[in-house]
């Protein structure tokens, strides 16, 4: 195993190089693709400069986010040095990914055996939207951890798993999604809560001990922080701003920007009932239903981004390895975000500025160019998805 998966991490390094200096195309500028970097410089230098996370600016972004934010000032060596600092925090990210191939590969191995395992770790390591994106953002950190916490609850290491999962979540909300599903495979699987009763305390408890000290130095910043998520205006590649644009035309009324959450909590509800109610207690099939848990809640999701290909990533690796066709899917879809962004960015993706740059500022109906990656998903999705009413064909 160790001189293919070397192998593989040599040639997710290279797939990054290739398509990073590929996509700096004359529509996008260095600062744009890097603009992230430049953020979190300036979030990692605030500090020492008397502003407080939370109380002195806003952060988008839960608590620890600020853990590779600063891991990654380490290596700069000085404060001002703001092109060290990008490449350390690249640095980090593509280690971070690398182990998140690490993971797939390990899962895969215990899922289909070794060759198998080599072709889903080949396709984790091609995977040239998310490749992208990588070094310029930091995604690849929860979504390891998320991915982590996958590969030890499934090898019954659920303390280790659980809290895996919790500091996932406190960098980036949606590892979250995988506590409840670990509940019903528990139950399926005869253990229930003898088993998660521990982990799941730890888990508040961590959750506690980084959460409280932020919020008596400024409860209003804390808040500010989940409250900006549910009052934001409607991201304009998103699902629910196409449904709204759509029902506006037609109906005179956009309430879906309005119901998007609870849209979100019923659908997921569905997905429990359904992984509950009708389906098996394979490992397997919890894989399938986090990962569906996920998608769903990039598709209801106000933001729609397409980094957020690095979460679904490593289940697509997994799940579409069975056969040519799935092979083919797992391509298109990552061709398809990386033509999206950045190939053709600003001229079918453009970041929502609320004015700032007048060029990127723009709506589906100004342009009439819809999104193709948010398009292609939503017709890629029963191919994602291969069963229905029960796991058996997993």
């Amino acid at each position: 195993m160790t001189g293919r998966f070397i192998s593989l991490a040599l040639l997710t390094v290279l797939v990054m190089a290739v398509v990073f200096f590929a996509g700096m195309l004359p529509n996008i500028s260095f600062e744009t693709i890097t603009g992230d970097l430049y953020l979190y410089h300036w979030y990692a230098t605030a500090v020492f400069y008397g502003h407080v996370p939370y109380a002195g600016y806003y952060v988008p972004y839960p608590q620890l986010f600020f853990v590779p934010v600063f891991l990654a000032l380490i290596p700069a060596f000085s404060l001002e040095n703001a092109t060290g600092y990008m490449f350390s925090f690249s640095s980090l990210m593509i280690l971070c990914d690398i182990a998140t191939l690490l993971c797939v590969y390990s899962l895969a191995e215990r899922f289909f055996g070794k060759e198998k395992a080599f072709l889903c770790g080949l396709l984790y390591a091609t995977g040239i939207g998310a490749a992208f994106f990588v070094p310029i953002t930091f995604d690849a950190l929860p979504t390891f951890l998320m991915v982590f916490s996958l590969w030890l609850f499934l090898f019954r290491r659920q303390v280790a798993s659980c809290l895996s999962a919790t500091v996932s979540m406190l960098m980036k909300w949606f590892a979250a999604l995988c506590f409840p599903y670990y509940l019903i495979y528990a139950h399926k699987n005869g253990n229930g809560a003898r088993i998660m009763k521990k982990p799941l305390l730890l888990s508040v408890l961590l959750t506690a001990v980084v959460v409280i000290p932020v919020m008596l130095v400024s409860m209003s910043g804390f808040l500010k922080t989940y409250q900006s998520h549910f009052t934001r205006s409607v991201e304009i590649h998103s699902l629910v701003y196409y449904l709204d644009t759509i029902s506006s035309f037609v109906f005179h009324v956009s309430p879906f920007d309005t119901w998007s959450f609870v849209l979100l909590v019923a659908g997921e509800l569905v997905l429990l009932y359904w992984y509950f109610r009708y389906l098996d207690g394979r490992p397997l099939t919890l894989v399938y239903l986090v990962f569906a848990a996920l998608l769903l809640f990039v598709l209801i999701n106000k933001v729609f981004s397409a980094c957020y290909l690095i979460w679904l990533t490593p289940f697509l690796a997994l799940i579409l390895v069975h056969s040519r066709r799935r092979v083919l899917l797992f391509y298109l879809a990552q061709a398809v975000i990386y033509l999206e962004t950045p190939v053709l960015f600003k001229i079918v993706y453009g970041p929502l500025t609320f004015g700032a740059d007048p060029r990127l500022y723009y709506t589906v109906l100004d342009n009439s160019l819809p999104s193709f990656s948010l398009s292609f998903t939503r017709s890629s999705l029963p191919y994602s998805l291969p069963f229905s009413g029960s796991a058996s064909g997993m």
